[in-house]
């Protein structure tokens, strides 16, 4: 009881009790908006084929010329982005563009894109490298890697009559060796003199990463085995023509080619970055 007392004696006396402090609010933390990530390539893959009236789809085996790809580009960004997708070959010197397609990207939405690499396969044995980018927006180009699987198949053939330069020509021709990744490929010709001296010159094969010969002598009348070696076969597929060329004479294409066939299936990934 006095000590209410002191306390309302204090209070009629002007000398009131300190109030307890307040807190002033606190205010919630600023935070700035987090910028949307530029388009980015999601997946790749060979473009499936469209048959029959149902629409069915399939992936045949590929043997030579363009490979179709289908690519999915997605973009997070709340506006809608325009570009152009570029496409360059890498591995061979310069990287070489080898398609430019238009590309319309709603915002927040994925979008395939078709493209066609018109090189195709050169190399059957080991992969192929394709860079992807987008021109007109911030995406980090992609690399896709195309490695095939082959079956190899070739034969050596004769169109139309053997032709001959002066008395020299070749008269048959044989692929000598399988064709497997790697491995020598060798073609064995025959060629017979029926002229009156002997004859010097070379035998050639084109259509590999570089021209293939074999020096020959060969006496009048008689005739020359040759063979010609490939070091080390790659998978290139296509007809690889036969020529005589006999010295201090212009070369003469012989009737006799090598034809080589692949059958593939493609696998086709991004390479890791």
């Amino acid at each position: 009881m006095r000590s209410n007392a002191v306390l309302v004696a204090l209070s009629f006396a002007g000398i009131g009790l300190a109030p307890a402090p307040v807190e002033p609010p606190r205010s919630a933390p600023s935070v700035e908006p987090r910028a949307a990530r530029p388009p980015f390539f999601t997946s790749v893959r060979r473009a499936p084929v469209k048959v029959g009236a149902l629409g069915g789809v399939f992936t045949p085996p590929y043997a030579e010329g363009a490979i179709a790809y289908e690519v999915e580009i997605e973009n997070p960004q709340t506006t809608a982005v325009e570009g152009t997708l570029v496409v360059e070959r890498m591995g061979e010197g310069t990287p070489v563009v080898v398609a430019r397609t238009p590309v319309s990207m709603a915002a927040g939405a994925k979008t395939k894109v078709d493209f066609e690499d018109g090189l195709g396969l050169r190399d059957g044995c080991g992969p192929t490298r394709d860079r992807l980018r987008l021109e007109g927006a911030a995406t980090a180009p992609r690399v896709v890697r195309i490695t095939p699987s082959c079956a190899f198949s070739g034969e050596t053939r004769l169109d139309g009559e053997p032709r001959r330069r002066g008395k020299v020509n070749v008269t048959s021709a044989v692929l000598a060796s399988p064709l497997a990744c790697g491995a020598p490929l060798l073609v064995r010709a025959t060629i017979k003199n029926d002229g009156r001296t002997g004859a010097t010159g070379a035998l050639k094969m084109d259509g590999f990463a570089s021209e293939v010969a074999r020096s020959f002598t060969v006496r009048s009348g008689a005739e020359q085995i040759v063979e010609l070696t490939v070091p080390a076969f790659q998978g290139q597929s296509g007809v690889h023509g036969l020529t005589v060329e006999i010295t201090g004479e212009a070369s003469q294409p012989s009737a006799w080619s090598l034809r080589t066939k692949r059958e593939c299936t493609l696998d086709v990934a991004f390479d890791s970055n």
